[in-house]
């Protein structure tokens, strides 16, 4: 095995808890609005609360209908 995949399976060993990956949770129009959203966000071009609203809004507008068809 490769020192770095072993290395690398040994990180994966260690870790207690992560964080969530909401790009498989979400809608795909939802999951597109956070995506350049967070870029914005990096950037400087809008707050945390202009993140937020933006991307509550999306989730609101789009998942409904989305899920819906997914039963």
């Amino acid at each position: 095995m490769f020192k770095l995949a072993k290395d690398f399976s040994l990180d994966l060993e260690a870790v207690a808890k992560g964080g969530v990956s909401w790009d498989d949770k979400l809608d795909p129009a939802s999951n597109e609005v956070v995506g350049s959203t967070a870029n914005e966000l990096a950037l400087g071009l809008i707050t945390p609360e202009e993140f937020a609203e933006k991307v509550d809004k999306a989730i609101g507008r789009n998942a409904p209908s989305f899920f819906k068809d997914q039963k």
